[in-house]
């Protein structure tokens, strides 16, 4: 049944020191009657005082007419947390707000009405500006598309916009459930950056045969704190994302239409990335030894995303698998009940 409206999930994981400027943003929206949106809050098992902090946040901001609600996802895994608050959810569409994404104050009026408008778009995302804690470190200030920064010109023909502030159909999603699907790609889970949750929702979507798009005229601010500003915290995440675009090889063989076994593909890649880890770690031990000179941002990057390929299939080539055999039928029966899902990759 259609509730026209956004419902805004963050999903929260120690969260208490960044929600309150990003409730605030949110309470500052305009130009969309209260009574269609509403705010959900998603404790994922943090250790801190993170609910405690929502609730008296939103009551000092003191916008009664908006409905709030808190709820708790025990299971370790952004992707189960926004599960959680997608069954929690009111509306049609759910809107992914991290918990450090600041939302421009027409954000949610000028969503509603691109993919209100447009049943092609499974999901839309938007454009997101880097915002620093001050004072901001100056060896990140070249590496801000780290820090989901700028224009997402690839989302048509890469099928995927990262998950901060996208806004998706919530039917769909609710039907993805139903089939059984599960995700590959659970999300951060505490310390760990397992990343990748957002491009398999899309992924799941595209193969429905909705359109992801974005939208530059959907702003908010990526707030940055000083901790995250350094070039280790850069690498780690380079090595997260390779490790996590291995998890998905089975939606990009689908999306592909690519003939190839997937177990032999993957053991393409393993070995492939095995011999780049090998030459490379030659090549960068004569240079310091030798040479005397330190390892490039450049090189020390290639190295993590060779390691991320290779541990990602190392650790996880039997579970893609049966997640791969799991997904051929899945998406399959999830776009035959989508009756009203548009075939536009077809």
């Amino acid at each position: 049944m259609s509730n026209p409206g956004i419902s805004i999930i963050i999903c929260c994981f120690n969260s208490a020191a960044r929600l309150p400027d990003t409730l605030k943003h949110i309470s500052l929206q305009e130009g969309f009657d209260v009574s269609f949106w509403e705010v959900i809050v998603v404790d994922n098992s943090s250790t801190d005082n993170t609910m405690e902090v929502a609730a008296q946040c939103w009551q000092g901001l003191n916008r009664p007419q908006i409905k709030f609600t808190i709820t708790e996802e025990r299971t370790p895994g952004k992707s189960y947390a926004l599960k959680k608050g997608i069954s929690t959810a009111a509306y049609d569409y759910v809107l992914i707000c991290d918990d450090d994404n600041w939302l421009h104050p027409d954000y949610i009026a000028a969503a509603y009405a691109i993919i209100n408008n447009d049943p092609t778009i499974g999901v839309l995302g938007g454009c997101g500006i880097f915002q620093p804690e001050l004072p901001c470190r100056k060896e990140i200030e070249s590496h801000q598309i780290a820090y989901v920064n700028g224009p997402q010109t690839w989302a048509e023909s890469d099928h995927w916009v990262y998950g901060a502030g996208s806004i998706c159909r919530r039917a769909a999603l609710l039907q993805f459930f139903k089939t059984g699907w599960e995700q590959i790609a659970a999300g951060r889970r505490s310390s760990k950056m397992v990343c990748g949750e957002d491009v398999e929702l899309c992924f799941m979507y595209y193969l429905n045969g909705y359109r992801i798009v974005s939208a530059p005229c959907l702003l908010f601010k990526h707030f940055v704190p000083v901790k995250r500003q350094n070039l280790e915290y850069i690498l780690d995440l380079i090595y997260r994302q390779s490790y996590s675009f291995i998890l998905l090889s089975g939606y990009r063989k689908l999306i592909s239409r690519d003939e190839t076994l997937l177990s032999t593909t993957l053991k393409n890649a393993l070995m492939s990335s095995l011999k780049s880890i090998l030459v490379t770690g030659i090549r960068n031990w004569n240079q310091r030894l030798f040479g005397r000179k330190a390892l490039t941002f450049e090189q020390q990057a290639a190295m993590k995303a060779y390691r991320g390929t290779f541990f990602g299939i190392l650790e996880n080539k039997n579970k893609i698998l049966r997640h791969f055999q799991a997904l051929s039928t899945i998406h399959l029966t999830a776009s035959a009940a989508l009756q009203n899902g548009p075939a536009a990759n077809q």
